[in-house]
């Protein structure tokens, strides 16, 4: 017999079950479910597994007994019984980090049988779906990688310990100055005393703190900090710190650990959060607490596209109505009681935020699927960073975004304040704090599975979709509505938005792979979802797509929408082609193309993809603050002026050229006039080259900017062009160059520098850079019978003016300075008053002549200097007797090398 006792309050929620006591019986109670391809879940028992087989040899009779007593000191000193001895010795606060190198070569020195020993405990019956994580190179590597991850979780530690001594010294200062302290000071240096003295294993726990984990236990605080598995806990890198006065049933003081990505919704000023019976805010944010997360990333926002794009203080806006916004890490908060909850209240008061989002360029690959006419693609460990922009109802009434937040103390109000409060806050931390306040947004870092809908018309088409198909996967897996998240991606100079389903639970539960596998039975289940709405309601209601937690975007669901592209779609979902993995973009490592192969790559998908040569080198002239800009290709459309066009970047060629923060700020300039002056702007980066649904958005978006409607959807319905491409690229370009990283002593040996001829005109033009040794370029090895020397480098020719001596493309050895005559010779020459008609470009290849004339002291001059081309179709460069110190001669090309 099963007695079910509970109570009901006045609302109607409650009154339901009231009448129907069955009810409360008759619902469905979901069995636990784990994903096994979930790495972080995998590498948690892999820790806690080689825990115990180091343990074991600390008994194992086979090891001699100075072997066991040194694997015992290690046991002991770097994973001590007690957390307190990683941060204190003797009593007092340590001056240095516990050092963690014995642990690691004894796990070095045993790597073969700890491996052996994971393989055996994990590979066995694990489903052979999931078996991907139970690889033995995948379990090696997480042994291998154990205590670094350690080493942050002790780091996370420190750093906690630390940001609470900081402020026990500073409210120490200020009860010295006033004498006390005000209420809210008293309660922080209370909470500060209480987590040094719990780090320090000396904080007394009452019986109602018996529950949880043990924070003394180091394995306990492992598990909890989620180094160990800790099934039942809740864990999460967002500490939220709350305490319950003492007049209310005695004070009491407990921590809230959130997921960043959870945390950035909920830890922030002005949201209520309910926890053990009372009402909490977030009030004082602990912005020292991470080292490494103390940058402040500016972003461009544009409320009307929901997007967020990184940029710098001081550079306006590129779209219009956008605005600039300084952001801080979500980090670890103080939550301030409020109130206890009372059985009266029917809703709980949930702020409603602004949270965009864009991809950082980088996850671990994938499947682009086929769905009807559209794209669906599924991939894994994509990174997100999602930006918390500002209370939706303050940005929607006042247009006022970001939170009141003290960038020095880390207090802060809640944005709904009366401007009396805000002007408050603000007077008084000027004061105290001696900073101006600024509007401060929230952004937090995500790894996360995705399965994603790109290149959507609209919002409401992304909303709708993701949605509907969000319900019909809750009506069929074993999950709840909050177990995946939506988010869509707007893009600061487009309508375009991206459409993201993304999986919360760190390493994924999941359930992205059953909706794949399971997609045909899911897809209908959405057709009937808003097919069949039982208040029959125009676009969507709380009977169909709305809900209390979806209600910030309401005014974008609508079901007759979403129900239109089903039907086009169908339910049939087809695999269409791999997605390789992207990483950062970084230097080309040793051994892998050279950065101008990515060029040559982008020519030839162009091409196949049924575009146009485009204009390749032509210089734009911007304002005179700002310069001039080649980009690396031009189109101009039949609606276009001389003035206007598209230009297209390859981002991340070489660290020198495209990764230097230092030129970052000046690209946005470039970038953002042009956008303001008539172009359009696509950024490609090399990683998106052998992706194929990347550069299917890209180069729609560039049909669209054409006009090109035909070929604009042609791109999306046929994806031949890609292997076509990439099929002609190998075929054209199987001359390839050995990227390499030589000591300095080994430069100029075997190997060069690879540049391209612009920066080698300005470089080689001023003579002491030829002997400089400190080169921040790409090195590579050439076969030469040559010898090297410095002066020398490699770099591409672009025209077809010295065809056939060099074709189009072609890799050349040039050698500075050039000694002796330079009659005949072909040589790269800087035009400093003039262009090449070819390119547009201040420099150019051609071979030298010139006629000369002898004076009356014996001296002579030129009369006539020719830049004269190899192929007949074009014409040479003339310069006079007076042009002559606007022509200077770089470097002569020494060899073709393919």
């Amino acid at each position: 017999m099963a007695v079910d006792l509970t109570y009901c309050r006045p609302v109607s929620h409650d009154r339901a079950y009231f009448a129907e006591p069955l009810k409360l019986l008759a619902g469905l109670v979901d069995p636990p479910a784990f994903n096994l391809r979930n790495e972080l879940m995998v590498a948690k028992h892999v820790h806690a597994m080689v825990i115990t087989r180091l343990h074991q040899y600390a008994r194992d009779a086979s090891r001699s007994a100075t072997e066991r007593r040194n694997i015992e000191n290690t046991l002991k000193t770097c994973l001590p019984d007690r957390v307190s001895d990683y941060l204190f010795e003797n009593g007092f606060v340590k001056e240095t980090r516990p050092d963690l190198a014995p642990l690691q070569s004894l796990i070095d020195g045993n790597i073969n049988d700890l491996s052996s020993y994971v393989e055996h405990a994990l590979c066995q019956g694990w489903p052979e779906v999931d078996q991907e994580v139970t690889r033995p190179e995948a379990l090696r590597s997480h042994v291998k990688g154990m205590v670094g991850t350690l080493e942050e979780v002790i780091s996370r530690l420190e750093r906690r310990l630390r940001w609470a001594l900081e402020q026990i010294r500073r409210l120490n200062g200020l009860r010295e100055k006033q004498g006390d302290l005000d209420q809210e000071d008293e309660s922080l240096f209370r909470r500060c005393d209480t987590l040094v003295k719990r780090l320090k294993g000396t904080a007394r726990r009452t019986r109602r703190e018996a529950e949880g984990y043990d924070d003394v236990n180091t394995y306990g605080v492992l598990a909890a900090e989620g180094f160990l598995p800790g099934y039942g806990l809740e864990t999460g890198s967002v500490l939220g710190t709350a305490e319950i006065p003492f007049w209310q049933a005695g004070a009491m003081a407990f921590a809230l650990p959130r997921p960043p990505g959870v945390a950035l919704r909920e830890y922030v000023p002005g949201n209520l959060i309910y926890a053990n019976g009372n009402r909490f805010v977030s009030r004082r944010y602990h912005r020292d607490i991470d080292e490494q997360r103390q940058e402040t990333p500016v972003f461009e926002v544009s409320y009307e596209r929901q997007a967020v794009k990184l940029t710098n203080i001081g550079i306006p806006p590129a779209a219009l109505g956008a605005v600039v916004l300084q952001t801080i890490a979500v980090c670890d908060v103080d939550l301030v009681h409020q109130s206890h909850i009372s059985d009266e209240e029917e809703f709980r008061f949930q702020m409603s935020v602004a949270v965009y989002g864009l991809e950082l360029d980088q996850h671990n690959g994938g499947i682009a699927y086929r769905w009807g006419g559209q794209a669906l693609h599924h991939r894994r460990g994509v990174r997100l960073r999602m930006v918390n922009v500002g209370a939706a109802s303050a940005i929607d009434r006042f247009e006022r975004f970001g939170y009141p937040v003290c960038r020095v103390c880390g207090q802060s109000i809640s944005p709904l304040s009366s401007d009396r409060q805000r002007e408050h806050f603000e007077q008084t931390h000027q004061e105290r704090c001696g900073r101006p306040l600024v509007p401060i947004g929230f952004y937090a870092d995500v790894v996360a599975d995705v399965l994603s809908v790109p290149a959507c018309s609209d919002k409401t088409m992304a909303y709708s979709v993701l949605e509907t198909l969000r319900f019909a996967a809750a009506r069929v897996l074993d999950m709840h509505l909050d177990d995946l998240q939506i988010l869509v991606i707007g893009h600061v100079d487009r309508e375009e938005v991206d459409a993201l389903l993304w999986d919360p639970m760190p390493g994924g539960s999941g359930l992205l792979d059953q909706i794949c596998q399971r997609f045909e039975e899911i897809a209908a289940v959405a057709q009937e979802v808003v097919e069949h709405c039982p208040a029959a309601c125009e676009k969507s209601c709380i009977d169909c797509l709305q809900t209390f937690r979806n209600g910030y975007y309401h005014k974008y669901l609508d079901r007759k929408a979403a129900q239109e592209r089903l039907a086009a779609w169908g339910t049939g979902l087809t695999e269409d082609h791999e997605i390789p993995a992207r990483q950062p973009s970084k230097a080309p490592a040793e051994g892998s193309q050279p950065v101008n192969e990515a060029e040559r790559r982008l020519r030839h998908l162009l091409l196949a993809a049924g575009f146009e040569e485009g204009i390749r080198g032509r210089q734009i002239r911007l304002d005179r603050a700002i310069g001039t800009t080649t980009p690396d290709v031009i189109y101009r459309g039949p609606h276009h002026d001389e003035d206007e066009g598209v230009c297209i970047y390859l981002d991340g060629l070489s660290a020198h050229l495209h990764g230097n923060s230092a030129t970052a700020e000046q690209d946005q300039r470039i970038r953002s006039w042009l956008r303001n002056n008539g172009y359009e702007v696509i950024e490609i980066a090399v990683s998106d080259l052998n992706d194929e649904g990347a550069m299917t958005r890209h180069f729609r978006r560039l049909a669209g900017y054409l006009n090109a409607g035909d070929l604009r959807d042609a791109l999306r319905k046929d994806q031949s062009w890609f292997r076509q491409g990439s099929e002609a690229e190998k075929e054209k370009g199987r001359f390839g160059l050995r990227l390499v990283h030589p000591m300095p002593e080994d430069r100029f040996v075997h190997c060069v520098p690879l540049m391209p001829l612009k920066a080698a005109a300005g470089y080689f033009s001023e003579p002491q850079n030829v002997s400089d040794l400190d080169w921040e370029q790409d090195w590579v090895e050439i076969d030469t019978g040559r010898r090297l020397r410095k002066g020398m480098f490699v770099a591409q020719v672009i025209g077809k003016s010295m065809e056939p001596m060099i074709p189009d493309g072609a890799y050349c050895l040039f050698g500075s300075p050039v000694e002796g005559t330079r009659q005949g010779r072909t040589v790269l020459v800087l035009l400093r008053d003039a262009a090449d008609p070819e390119t547009g470009q201040r420099f150019t290849v051609k071979r030298y002549e010139s006629e000369k004339t002898v004076s009356e002291d014996g001296t002579w001059r030129h009369v006539r200097i020719i830049l004269k081309p190899a192929n007949k179709d074009f014409k040479p460069i003339l310069m006079t007797s007076e042009d002559e110190g606007s022509v200077e001669v770089v470097a002569e090309m020494l060899e073709v090398l393919g």
